[in-house]
């Protein structure tokens, strides 16, 4: 699986890249360029450009982290103009994100939303990045990638692959893969596979790893 975001580059078929197609060989497929991927002397340029760590710096494209993702440049390949082209590709893709102050109701697929402000997902929404202090007001069946900052008042059936730094008012019965820093106040029926250093108030009937709680107390310990 690689990196967000990731694409790649052909000499006479420009750039390509599909932001929510996280790997090389599904873009390849998925533009019809397999054929490309065969040919010798190298043809494809497999490119990703990765955010910030903590994403402090997330809307400042300067500081994204860009690398050529193979080991064998193509020769008609210029390292320094590739580059600029995919972070104007990555500037277009942030400054279409969604604005929390202007967004009541969230609904589809978006790499991240920017600002502070209330949401509330609609549907089956997917969100890769959460830079900034946005609230979610209740969390649905709403998938995030990277939890960053946001604030959820409700998690409802939302699942979370890496909660960074946000809080949680309610767990509901949210899902995350991996907790980070995240603060819990009430877990309720949240289930955490790996804590690592994530805080919690009031455990409820949450389950973290292999440790189950319920009322608030460890089960079978």
């Amino acid at each position: 699986m690689c990196q967000f975001l990731s694409g790649y580059a052909t000499e006479k078929r420009g750039l390509r890249c599909r932001p929510f197609i996280l790997s090389h060989e599904d873009q390849i497929e998925y533009y019809g360029d397999k054929d490309l991927d065969k040919k010798q002397p190298v043809e494809l340029c497999r490119w990703e450009i990765t955010p910030p760590a903590g994403l402090k710096t997330f809307w400042n494209t300067d500081t994204w982290t860009f690398k050529i993702d193979q080991q064998e440049i193509p020769v008609w390949c210029d390292k320094a103009m590739l580059e600029a082209d995919v972070r104007r590709l990555l500037k277009r893709l942030l400054d279409e994100c969604p604005v929390a102050a202007d967004t009541s109701i969230l609904d589809g697929r978006y790499i991240a939303v920017r600002g502070e402000g209330t949401i509330r997902p609609g549907g089956n929404s997917y969100v890769m990045f959460f830079p900034d202090k946005t609230t979610v007001q209740y969390g649905g069946h709403m998938r995030v990638q990277y939890g960053g900052s946001m604030s959820v008042q409700d998690g409802g059936d939302m699942s979370v692959q890496y909660g960074g730094s946000m809080s949680v008012q309610y767990g509901g019965h949210m899902s995350v893969q991996d907790g980070g820093h995240m603060s819990v106040q009430y877990g309720g029926h949240m289930s955490v596979q790996y804590g690592g250093s994530m805080s919690v108030v009031d455990y409820g009937n949450m389950s973290i790893g292999n440790k189950q709680y319920r009322d608030g107390q460890p089960v079978g310990v």
